[in-house]
């Protein structure tokens, strides 16, 4: 029997293999999905699956309604290894 997994809710991530904790430690020690929450983050990428590789990263997706269309600099409060994060509107 698989078990439905919430993409929105990063907590399955603790109980995953080392790659899986380690990335749930870094979303919860940077707040991440608190941070984002009015903007209903949900994560999208190859380690929430299991089957990253060396190279892979964490991405979180939002609903094209939670953006805005204008044009923003990016900002540095949430940006990860030194690349800024675009700020939500």
């Amino acid at each position: 029997m698989k078990i439905a997994i919430d993409w929105r809710d990063p907590s399955y991530l603790r109980s995953g293999i080392p790659r899986q904790r380690a990335a749930y430690h870094v979303l919860k020690e940077l707040e991440v999905f608190q941070v984002l929450a009015k903007y209903s983050p949900t994560m999208a990428s190859t380690i929430p699956l299991g089957i990253d590789l060396p190279e892979s990263d964490l991405e979180i997706i939002f609903p094209l309604n939670c953006v805005t269309t204008k044009k923003r600099k990016p900002t540095g409060a949430l940006g990860i290894n030194n690349q800024p994060a675009l700020k939500p509107n």
